[in-house]
C-alpha cells in the first residue's frame, strides 16, 4: 500500500515548511470509500430498474372478461 501526501486545506498561503502540513492518507481507506461508493450506486440502479419493471408490469396488466391476455 502506498501512502498518498494530501496538503492540508487548513494551511495559508505562505511557504514557510513549518506551518505547512501533509496528512498522509491510506490508499486502502480510499479503495474502501470507492468500493462502498460503487456499492451503493449499483444497487440503487438495480432497485431503481426493478421497480420500474414492477410499476410497467402492473400498468400493461390488461382483464379480459375470459382471463389474462
Amino acid at each position: 500500500m502506498l501512502p498518498v501526501i494530501v496538503p492540508d486545506p487548513k494551511a495559508d498561503g505562505e511557504d514557510s515548511a513549518s506551518e505547512k502540513q501533509d496528512t498522509v492518507v491510506d490508499m486502502a481507506v480510499i479503495q474502501r470509500s470507492n468500493t462502498k461508493k460503487l456499492i451503493v450506486c449499483f444497487l440503487g440502479i438495480f432497485v431503481s430498474y426493478f421497480v420500474y419493471g414492477l410499476l410497467q408490469e402492473k400498468m400493461c396488466l390488461c382483464m379480459d372478461p375470459h382471463g389474462l391476455l
